[in-house]
């Protein structure tokens, strides 16, 4: 029995169309995907201030209880600046818990830039009427962010 190979075969190419349509398909998921990353990133961001802000809240309310006063704060800075201050030694003594700050004082604020304060980019401020922080999106620059900085032995020591 003889076995011949069937030389007669034809290879059809891709046409210049299909290419194109293969493309534009690719495009169009390439652009859902950058703008469902985009949308993720910014409410990564949120659901940070929105974490960040029940923590000072929490401060805040550790700070007050223990007898500390933010009546003549008036400022984000100056209340954030009260809750990484440490107890006298005398209060340390005589309330258990408050050899500490009630925050670390590694802590910094990040504030908007005056560009970032026009636009309509969620920030952190400290409403002294209420004497809480809360978010907003319009008004006066507020905190961008909070970074962690290295602390050095000498500032450990204090």
């Amino acid at each position: 029995m003889k076995v011949t190979a069937n030389t007669s075969r034809t290879f059809r190419g891709i046409s210049t169309l299909e290419v194109m349509i293969t493309l534009a398909c690719l495009a169009a998921l390439s652009a859902l995907g950058v703008g469902a990353y985009v949308k993720i990133g910014s409410l990564t961001k949120e659901a940070k201030l929105e974490n960040d802000i029940q923590i000072l809240n929490t401060a805040i309310n550790g700070y007050i209880n223990f007898g500390g006063n933010l009546s003549d704060s008036e400022t984000t800075e100056s209340v954030v600046r009260k809750l990484k201050s440490r107890a006298s030694k005398d209060t340390a003594r005589t309330v258990v818990g408050m050899s500490q700050s009630f925050l670390d004082p590694r802590l910094d604020i990040v504030m908007q830039s005056p560009a970032e304060a026009e636009s309509d980019m969620p920030r952190i401020y400290y409403d002294s009427a209420k004497k809480k922080f809360a978010t907003t999106t319009t008004g006066p620059a507020g905190i961008r962010a909070f970074e962690l900085r290295d602390i050095t032995l000498e500032e450990d020591e204090q």
